[in-house]
């Protein structure tokens, strides 16, 4: 014969239950099988509830012939040789600590849960379980930890359980009490709530890659377009032609080493250049493959008309263009700036400022300052004319001839603004 969970009574540390408890369950298994208590009956029945090769067998070979002859003589020696073991207790403290270490999880609620052989939800089984630990803590009677416990409920729980209760059972009760169809649909829309604050901060994140991605690669095409190449030492007897702004230094360059100065075609801060020395003036930079590039950008990016139909696409592709480029990008031959409608198309001899074809320069242009074209566009109609000319003239007129075999670099779009205004559509000359 065995425990009703299918072990044999051991007599060491692998048993599951205590040697009190062991001999209790033989008892009661004895009553109700109808076994009389008479001489030695049960004692022999005990042996078949021991495993073999155990503590227990070699203690029971071992016993004398007045322990084996009646029940309560052995029952005696028995509890003699395994003494019970005095289990830990735990302080008041102790089972304070172990309620606010007990928690009821948010991805628990509205689950089932078995508590004494039946099911309940997993919240009820919560209110249960802590309101006996309050009992064992000696505060059941009392609110005391009681708004330490709440601050650890799932918000969704919180929301109908007050922090003030006058002991811990109306506290449970409240618990216990909460509907279980409100709380799955309140985390339902939760989880949804949260699925889509993630859905959109994903967006978030994708947008930041790709405007940092443009910047980037704006800047990288600025850096790549900058170029600091001093003139190299001319041959005896050959002379070489000063630039302007080379022939005003005083002073020869030091021989000691030193960092080298800014290239002398680059403007320093609050320095404005006259005509004849800015970039926009000097030969075309772009090679024919650039050219070609800046023709398809012109082509790929339509100029509306000033129809309220026009205006409304013409305010979309701001909106797209200021969200893919920002506000203020390096304007080339890869960005076409939208144009606005009504006004001349590019390289029509137009002003780069109203964009109507007259014969004043940007500089002079008369149109108020609120009316006249955005930043980016005045940029990108002066970078188009200076680079391809007026449509119909054979390409971009060169204006100054030299026998130096360097273009002068690309400049930044701050720089462009400012030569702008010695530009535009003056008298016969291109834009």
């Amino acid at each position: 014969m065995m425990t009703d969970d299918g072990e044999f009574f051991r007599g060491d540390v692998r048993d599951t239950t205590s040697p009190l408890t062991f001999l209790r369950l033989f008892r009661h298994k004895m009553m109700f099988s109808g076994t009389a208590n008479t001489g030695d009956a049960w004692v022999k029945l005990f042996r078949d509830w021991i495993d073999s090769d155990s503590p227990a067998e070699t203690w029971y070979a071992g016993l004398l012939s007045q322990h084996l002859a009646d029940w309560t003589a052995f029952e005696l020696e028995f509890l003699t040789h395994w003494q019970p073991v005095r289990a830990a207790t735990k302080s008041a403290s102790d089972w304070q600590r172990e309620m606010l270490a007990y928690r009821l999880k948010e991805e628990e609620l509205g689950q089932q849960e078995t508590m004494g052989n039946r099911e309940v939800y997993s919240h009820v089984r919560w209110a249960a379980h802590i309101l006996d630990l309050a009992g064992r803590a000696g505060i059941a009677a009392s609110p005391h930890l009681i708004f330490l416990v709440r601050d650890q409920l799932p918000d969704i729980v919180k929301e109908f359980v007050a922090e003030t209760h006058a002991n811990w059972s109306a506290f449970c009760t409240t618990v216990s009490d909460l509907n279980v169809n409100t709380l799955r649909d309140r985390l339902e829309a939760k989880r949804g709530r949260a699925a889509e604050i993630a859905l959109l901060q994903e967006q978030v994140e994708r947008l930041q890659a790709q405007i940092s991605t443009r910047a980037i690669a704006n800047l990288s095409a600025q850096i790549s377009r900058m170029s600091y190449n001093p003139q190299p030492p001319a041959a005896p007897g050959i002379p070489t032609r000063v630039s302007p702004a080379v022939s005003n230094a005083a002073t020869p360059r030091p021989s000691t080493p030193q960092l080298p100065n800014p290239p002398q075609n680059v403007p320093q801060a609050g320095e404005r250049r006259n005509a004849t020395e800015s970039p926009m003036f000097a030969a075309p930079t772009l090679t024919p493959e650039q050219r070609n590039l800046l023709r398809a950008s012109i082509a790929a990016l339509p100029h509306h008309p000033n129809t309220d139909a026009g205006i409304a696409a013409y305010h979309a592709q701001l909106a797209h263009f200021a969200a893919t480029h920002g506000n203020r990008p390096y304007i080339d031959e890869r960005l076409p700036v939208p144009l606005r409608p009504g006004t001349a198309p590019l390289r029509s001899g137009e002003c780069f400022r109203c964009g109507i074809i007259t014969n004043h320069r940007a500089g002079n242009c008369r149109v108020p300052l609120d009316q006249q074209l955005p930043r980016n566009e005045i940029v990108w109609r002066s970078f188009c004319t200076r680079f391809l000319g007026i449509e119909g003239n054979g390409g971009p007129r060169v204006q100054l001839v030299t026998s130096e075999t360097e273009f002068a670099p690309r400049i930044s779009w701050a720089d462009q603004l400012a030569l702008i205004d010695e530009q535009g559509n003056g008298s016969g000359l291109p834009a």
